[in-house]
């Protein structure tokens, strides 16, 4: 159950990092990141996910990120493979 546990930990401050990192990236804005991050960090959502079950909580991060590394990247118009 700690494994678990630490588990969860881990995945949730590495999804605040790379959410806060991401948002800084595209907006240039630290503070506005950082209150996000926060807003996120606090939400009724992400705690009942990081204290019941973490195979939600990972996919909404990995989703939430995905979202974040398309914005970035159309934001920075690299040019298509296609």
């Amino acid at each position: 159950m700690f494994g678990l546990r630490l588990r969860i930990l881990i995945s949730a401050l590495l999804f605040l990092f790379c959410f806060i990192y991401m948002y800084r990236k595209i907006y240039s804005d630290t503070l506005g990141a950082i209150v996000l991050g926060l807003a996120v960090h606090f939400s009724q959502g992400f705690w009942f996910y990081a204290q019941h079950n973490d195979t939600p909580l990972i996919h909404s991060c990995l989703i939430a990120a995905l979202y974040l590394f398309c914005v970035y990247f159309t934001k920075k118009d690299i040019p298509r493979f296609l």
